[in-house]
């Protein structure tokens, strides 16, 4: 069995392998959080430090460009190492799972088993502990400001990111004909492949260029209509977040047939009867499962929301970083346990909506 997966296994899982390995290295070097609690200088803390401590939005975009050339440089790196090579593998179902017994079966599950604690249980099992003990001193009325922030922003970014995923992923004879269009889609989801902090410092830059042009043609700066409004904010969760919903909606939209469009239309089915009746509710799990994990990111998310929000406008992971950064992390775990709760608000939502489908 450890000659088949070295062999066969792990050579089939290579597409996976080099994905999965881009999202973490892409993660980590968007990560602004942990890596400033630990005081370790990357592009990230360098581009809020420009930006935030300094108000130079020009180096803060000279900063953010390097860090682009680097996502794109690992994203390149990426395909090159993939090449040409294509895999294909036929339906396995029937196929008996191979049980791992023994000595080699317990490694494996003190493996799974180590993960599992060191991940989630054991940092969850310290959170419900802290605040238990600090519940009293932490929290405040301020507490449902944070929350009702959280919300709003998750479910206003989650909606508009979904809604326009949903309409770039229905199927089209149009979309299909046209490589521009195909192109313009596949741009419109490279948000993801930028840092927060890098999105962040593009739209306000892009905002400072277009206030000087429109002083040099006599008009007036908009920089107080944008900077620090909740529009600019979900513009820029709109865009970093869109490859998750229309991958995940795509996913489903290409998994239905030409047969039942073609059906439809002989049938005498309108466009809008189409897609609402055959469309819509054959794309419903990709759609769920891509708002779904749109909330959990729009959630968490920390360096646009950090140089983009309007005053007072503070969610729950901005509470969680500003009392870590002061060492208070104790009074963090108040914070970051709401945070966990909110996610489980949103899975059991999704769950009840994905249920009403079937």
């Amino acid at each position: 069995p450890l000659r088949v997966f070295w062999k066969i296994s792990v050579p089939l899982a290579r597409p996976a392998i080099a994905a999965g390995v881009l999202v973490t290295l892409m993660e980590t070097l968007a990560d602004f959080g942990v890596v400033s609690l630990f005081n370790y200088s990357t592009f990230t803390t360098a581009i809020y430090s420009a930006w935030g401590d300094f108000r130079s939005i020009e180096v803060a975009a000279q900063l953010a460009s390097l860090l682009v050339l680097v996502s794109f440089f690992l994203i390149y790196f990426e395909r090159k190492a993939r090449g040409k090579a294509k895999y294909y593998s036929s339906d396995v179902s029937h196929i008996k799972a191979y049980y791992a017994k023994g000595l080699s079966g317990w490694l494996i599950f003190l493996f799974v088993f180590g993960v599992f604690m060191l991940s989630f249980a054991m940092p969850l099992l310290q959170i419900l502990i802290w605040s238990a003990e600090l519940f009293s001193v932490e929290w405040s009325d301020r507490y449902f400001d944070y929350f009702a922030s959280s919300g709003i922003l998750t479910f206003s970014a989650t909606a508009l990111t979904v809604v326009i995923a949903t309409i770039l992923a229905l199927p089209s004879r149009q979309k299909s004909n046209s490589k521009s269009l195909q192109l313009l889609i596949r741009f419109s989801t490279l948000g993801y492949a930028l840092p927060g902090s890098v999105m962040a410092v593009g739209l306000l830059y892009g905002v400072q260029n277009i206030s000087l042009i429109s002083i040099y043609f006599g008009g007036s700066s908009i920089n107080h209509i944008l900077f620090g409004s909740v529009a600019l904010l979900l513009f820029a969760y709109v865009s970093r977040f869109m490859a998750i919903a229309y991958n995940s909606t795509s996913a489903s939209g290409e998994q239905i047939k030409p047969v039942y469009e073609q059906s439809a239309r002989l049938l005498g089915a309108s466009r809008f009867r189409l897609i609402k009746e055959v469309y819509l509710p054959m794309m419903t799990p990709g759609i769920l499962a891509g708002g779904l994990l749109v909330a959990i990111d729009v959630m968490k998310e920390l360096p646009a929301t950090y140089l983009l929000r309007p005053f007072g406008w503070d969610t729950l992971a901005i509470r969680v970083f500003e009392l870590s950064s002061e060492g208070l992390f104790e009074r963090a775990a108040i914070p970051a346990l709401m945070m966990v709760f909110f996610g489980a608000i949103i899975m059991l939502l999704f769950n009840k909506l994905d249920s009403e489908q079937y």
